[in-house]
């Protein structure tokens, strides 16, 4: 995650649960430990259905917007009813961020979203420096600073 998140050109947010044995000890290991983990966390991967639990006997799907947990052994869901996940849905990134405050539901880990289809402030930054540039010349700042409306501060 800190690779992807490093090599991602713009802006990454990468939480990390990060035990502390003096302030917080234990606060993350339903997320953690190999008894819990596996009905509180859900491991997204691009184009992978959402299952989690112990043996991958539950899953999430979406009715309408809004999501909901499904066993996968009640013969009722099967994993083609799960939601899979979409790293370009910005609308499912929202969703899965939501996860959190929802009781029951596991924490998501991964990448909820990225955007590459945007440009990164710098690159538009030197595209509009160098068009001006090809519009006006390079300019001179003495120029720019003395002419016009200008005045003098005593």
């Amino acid at each position: 995650m800190i690779t992807r998140a490093h090599g991602h050109k713009g802006t990454a947010f990468l939480e990390v649960l990060q035990n502390c044995v003096i302030y917080n000890d234990g606060t993350w290991d339903k997320y953690t430990e190999k008894e819990t983990k596996p009905d509180n966390a859900v491991y997204l991967k691009h184009g992978k259905p959402l299952v989690f639990g112990k043996g991958n006997t539950k899953g999430i799907k979406l009715d309408g917007f809004k999501a909901e947990i499904v066993s996968l052994e009640d013969g009722k869901h099967s994993i083609n009813d799960l939601l899979v996940h979409d790293e370009k849905s910005r609308e499912l990134g929202f969703i899965l961020a939501e996860f959190i405050d929802k009781p029951g539901f596991p924490v998501p880990m991964g990448i909820f979203y990225v955007d590459e289809k945007k440009t990164r402030y710098e690159e538009e930054l030197v595209e509009q420096i160098e068009n001006t540039t090809a519009k006006r010349g390079k300019g001179d700042l003495e120029n720019l600073l003395f002419s016009g409306s200008t005045w003098e501060v005593e």
